[in-house]
């Protein structure tokens, strides 16, 4: 097992002439929600876990100077979206450097033509799905957590959500990934050259899989391709109950193929 080594001053200072002392995080206060996802734990558990310093890059090249900078001198690091999970693979339980990627929150690109969205980590899926909107698309992508939950937290846990139905999860949605390997080096897989291609026989098509759902482990993706695939539809609202089951996921069926991708079944006790 790898001996980690804990962050010391010289680190501290070397991490905020990469990304300026006010990306820097070292204070108590600014920690402790770092300690934690939305996992539920025991309360002699909370707060055991914490980072010893908290990063927040706000470019491509940022991160590959921290990433290097952590693999040079055996650092553990660990980066973090909204922390909205609910597994706790997040929380960094070896200390180190926690990279938080809520300030790389841009939206690139809107491919119209391609129906692909270009956007950096730290956006949230609500903003991107707002932003979809005005233009005529929707993201396929929204779970419960969407109001601050990130696209990159999204494909690092391989989420799902209920348009999974119609759209798939995220890994179905995904086209390519620029990524930062724990080396420091920078890469960029699947999605053919544009990056917008949802499937490319050149090169290896499939290396993006092996960064989602991985929680950052082997590389933290910092910008991502995401398909847009349908256009918003007006939302249906049915509080009829339900009786028979069978015949209403019929029901259900029917109106997906007629543009519609949200059902929630629950039951009179509900």
């Amino acid at each position: 097992m790898t001996e980690y080594k804990k962050v010391n001053s010289h680190i501290t200072k070397a991490l905020a002439e990469i990304v300026r002392t006010e990306n820097v995080l070292v204070d108590d206060y600014e920690l402790i929600p770092y300690t934690r996802d939305h996992q539920w734990v025991k309360r002699s558990d909370l707060f055991t876990s914490r980072p010893e310093v908290v990063v927040l890059p706000e470019s491509a090249e940022q991160i590959v100077k921290i990433v290097y900078l952590a693999n040079r001198e055996k650092i553990p690091i660990v980066p973090c979206g909204a922390r909205t999970g609910m597994t706790g693979n997040c929380v960094p339980i070896y200390g180190g450097i926690q990279v938080d990627m809520k300030k790389m929150n841009k939206i690139i690109e809107i491919d119209e033509d391609n129906m692909v969205a270009v956007v950096q980590a730290g956006i949230s899926l609500y903003k991107l799905d707002q932003e979809l909107r005005k233009r005529g698309f929707i993201c396929g992508h929204m779970p419960g957590s969407q109001p601050t939950a990130t696209v990159g937290g999204a494909i690092s846990t391989n989420g799902w959500s209920e348009r999974r139905m119609k759209y798939g999860d995220i890994r179905n949605q995904v086209t390519s990934l620029k990524v930062v390997l724990p080396t420091g080096e920078l890469v960029k897989v699947g999605g053919g050259v544009s990056g917008k291609v949802e499937k490319s026989s050149v090169g290896f098509g499939g290396m993006k899989y092996l960064f989602i759902g991985t929680w950052g482990n082997i590389g933290n993706s910092y910008r991502s391709n995401i398909e847009n695939l349908s256009y918003a539809r007006t939302s249906l609202h049915s509080s009829n109950s339900i009786q028979l089951f069978r015949p209403r996921v019929q029901s259900c069926a029917e109106n997906v193929h007629d543009g519609y991708s949200i059902f929630i079944f629950a039951d009179r006790r509900s």
